[in-house]
């Protein structure tokens, strides 16, 4: 399973994301002490707490996400889903999971998502289309974006 594969890269990759946010400098080792004492008091993920904080954008988060677990970033922005990507899975999963498909190559389906860490929403985007799962990353805004760009016409 799709999930499997991340935790065994994670496994690979002993850097964690604020490591990799430090060695890339894009935070400063005191600004991710910062977040991790706010984590600690409010929960949430590191990587939401840093754009909400204003020390970094969703495209920056996104790639670093992309470098620990070795997934594709996609800018959804600058990407064409074709119309008919929308069929293997309905609106209710992709709002409630934030995950789009956008190809199909030899019955796999790649699923589009924001956080890498949630199961459930490969469980249950194979569930339901009955295919193969692999998962690429986009932001939550450009992911919103092109839900309702693409489902809207539905």
């Amino acid at each position: 399973m799709m999930q499997e594969t991340i935790r065994q890269r994670l496994k690979l990759k002993t850097n964690l994301l604020g490591q990799i946010l430090i060695k890339q400098g894009l935070i400063t080792p005191n600004q991710l002490d910062e977040i991790l004492a706010v984590q600690k008091k409010e929960g949430g993920l590191l990587g939401d707490l840093l754009i909400k904080k204003g020390h970094l954008t969703e495209e920056l988060i996104c790639s670093a996400l992309a470098s620990q677990t070795s997934l594709c970033y996609i800018p959804l922005d600058q990407y064409e889903v074709p119309k008919t990507m929308i069929k293997f899975v309905p609106e209710e999963i992709v709002r409630k999971y934030l995950c789009l498909p956008i190809e199909m190559i030899e019955g796999v389906l790649t699923l589009v998502i924001n956080n890498p860490f949630d199961d459930k929403v490969i469980n249950e985007v194979s569930r339901v289309s009955g295919l193969k799962i692999v998962c690429a990353l986009s932001t939550r805004s450009q992911i919103e974006k092109a839900i309702s760009k693409y489902y809207a016409k539905v």
